[in-house]
């Protein structure tokens, strides 16, 4: 929920009275042009992060706390710009539909995402890439490509659309198993009868060394770019993505050295 600075409200209230020699009649005339300055405060609300549960990119502590790589990069981000963050989780479908309708500023996607460009700037400069992975037992056919994936008994973790080729894969002949996240993913590929193991890699890693798995084999798929968009409905929002750019092109050059 937005927040409302109403401590300036008020004073902006008593300097419009003082400044016009101007005395309420009422106290209903007076709460009329309080509630109208006060709407005009809005502009000091938080600006509106959203994002889908994506660990360790982007996930909640046990405090309900956002947190993660996506999340410290976004508050860099924002800190830079002098500006205010509000995290909002959402399931993937939600998230979308709350970008449709307007009930947040920011969140982070591919140029070619399932959201409607219309609604958004796109930043020039890219946020961080993520990496496709898919994962075989020892012994399982190789595969090199989304298209060796077709018609194979697939392990897919729920609500990733894998760079838009989701779509793809669930047409296809073969069985699909959902999961929820990826260690639960690699419990399946190795104690299970599905052949492949779809996730990402810098994840997955994680999940490898943490539980120590060993048994199988790997290959990356895709790349996928991700860049900031911010409503076009937000206030100034071309000035904004202008300073947004600036500062990822600097955060950029300074990884590279």
């Amino acid at each position: 929920m937005r927040t409302l600075n109403i401590n300036s409200c008020f004073e902006v209230l008593y300097n419009y009275d003082e400044g016009n020699n101007m005395k309420c009649g009422s106290n209903y005339i007076c709460a009329l042009i309080f509630l109208t300055l006060c709407a005009s405060c809005s502009s000091f609300a938080k600006t509106r992060f959203a994002y889908a549960h994506v660990p360790p990119y982007a996930y909640q502590d046990v405090n309900n706390i956002a947190q993660g790589l996506l999340i410290e990069k976004i508050q860099k981000i924002m800190k830079s710009i002098k500006t205010e963050v509000e995290f909002i989780q959402l399931p993937h479908r939600r998230l979308i539909n709350f970008i449709e309708q307007g009930r947040v500023d920011l969140w982070a996607g591919q140029d070619n995402s399932k959201v409607n460009n219309e609604l958004s700037l796109v930043s020039k400069t890219p946020l961080f890439i993520m990496e496709s992975q898919v994962y075989w037992k020892t012994g399982t056919k190789r595969v090199n490509n989304i298209k060796d994936l077709l018609n194979k008994n697939l392990i897919l973790i729920s609500s990733y659309s894998y760079g838009g080729n989701h779509s793809k894969l669930v047409k296809q002949r073969g069985n699909i198993k959902y999961v929820i996240n990826h260690e639960d993913g690699f419990d399946k590929l190795l104690f299970g009868n599905n052949e492949y193991l779809l996730g990402y890699k810098g994840i997955s890693q994680e999940v490898i060394e943490k539980f120590h798995i060993t048994g199988f084999q790997e290959a990356s798929l895709a790349k996928y770019t991700l860049y900031i968009k911010l409503s076009k409905t937000y206030p100034n929002a071309a000035e904004v993505m202008k300073k947004i750019d600036a500062v990822l092109l600097l955060q950029n050059l300074a990884n590279e050295n």
